[in-house]
Order: structure tokens, then sequence, then C-alpha cells
């Protein structure tokens, strides 16, 4: 199995299932997000997570090619400096947080765009990974 192929597998599903998640349980999961960006611990956590998972993924796979693949190279460079911005300058964040929470869709919105994205990521990772002896 490709490590596309293998990273595909693991953030298609974990984007469907959030999303699903965000979509059904929306007051929840709002609240829980309003409690995260005033917890300077958690965010500092969730910032170093992110570092780390952005690092991981382009350290296995910082691949520029015209197809599907480069979203998971894009995606590690989103969470890097996600995790960077996080870090090191964490007002960044809390400032867009708090725009985004005037507007009672941005958890919808979030939901709506990850369940199709990480169906289509899973879908690409079951395409590619036919045939393939580790399937």
């Amino acid at each position: 199995m490709s490590t596309s192929v293998f990273l595909a597998w693991l953030i298609g599903p974990t984007l469907v299932i959030v999303g699903l998640a965000i979509l059904f349980q929306r007051e929840y999961y709002r609240d829980m997000v309003e409690r995260f960006f005033n917890d300077p611990q958690d965010y500092f956590f969730s910032g170093l997570g992110s570092l780390v998972i952005g690092l991981a993924i382009l350290t296995a796979h910082n691949l520029w090619v015209a197809d599907w693949r480069v979203i998971i190279t894009v995606i590690g460079w989103l969470s890097l400096f996600k995790g960077v911005s996080r870090i090191l300058v964490p007002q960044w964040g809390r400032h867009l947080f708090a725009f985004a929470l005037k507007s009672h869709s941005y958890l919808v919105l979030s939901g709506v765009i990850m369940v199709p994205f990480g169906l289509w990521l899973t879908w690409n990772a079951w395409q590619a990974g036919v045939g393939s002896s580790a399937l």
C-alpha cells in the first residue's frame, strides 16, 4: 500500500465521521469549540498536535503531483501552518474564531465540507488501492 493510499484511508474516514458528528450534534460541538478557544492550554496542545501531524505527513508525503495525492500534501502543509500559528501567534486563531462564532452556520458549513471531501478522499484511496495485496 502506498503512503498516499494509507494517509487517505486515515484522513478520509476521519473527516466523514467528524463532519457527520458536527452535523448531527451541532449544539454540543458549538459549546465544545467555545470552551476550547477559551482554554489556553487546550489551544496550545492542539497546536502542538497539528504541528506534529503536519510534520509527520510532510515527512512521509511531500509529493507535488497533478492528481488527487497532492491534496494529502496540502493537508500536511495546512496542518503544519495551523500548528505553528497556534503556538507562535495564538491571537490569530482567537480573532478568526471570534469572527466565525458570530455566524451560526460556521459549524454546519464545516461539516458540509468535511463529509463529501472525506468521502472523495476515501474513494480515491479505495480506487488506488484496488488490486493491492495490502487490501
